[in-house]
């Protein structure tokens, strides 16, 4: 069974955004979207991927993205069945109970883009 959902509807954003704990409980692989459809004001939008340790509330980083200043579509993967990590778009791990998204933006210019996450 899988799980489609949307984080981040497309629309313009000009300041850093993360999300709510979300749960991965059940789930071994996740997979996120970032696609970026206009970035001509110029901002830098890197995209991270945390686990939240239930005990002390704390989060962990699992992936950071590389800094995205074009429009492009990029994938990101935490699973624990890749045959290799490859640095800033995939990572093997064990999903804990919730993560975090979050998109950093470097300037204060506008940037439109969305992020989606897959489950399974």
């Amino acid at each position: 069974m899988a799980s489609s959902n949307i984080w981040l509807p497309s629309g313009s954003r000009t300041t850093a955004q993360t999300s709510p704990d979300l749960s991965t409980l059940g789930f071994r692989h996740l997979t996120v979207t970032l696609d970026v459809t206009d970035v001509s004001a110029g901002p830098t939008l890197t995209l991270s991927i945390k686990g939240k340790d239930v005990a002390s509330g704390k989060y962990r980083l699992l992936l950071a993205g590389a800094a995205v200043t074009t429009a492009v579509t990029n994938v990101y993967r935490v699973t624990q069945n890749v045959v290799a990590a490859a640095a800033n778009a995939s990572a093997i791990d064990i999903l804990p109970e919730f993560i975090q998204l979050s998109v950093a933006v470097g300037g204060a210019q506008a940037a439109v883009y969305s992020v989606g996450y897959d489950l399974s």
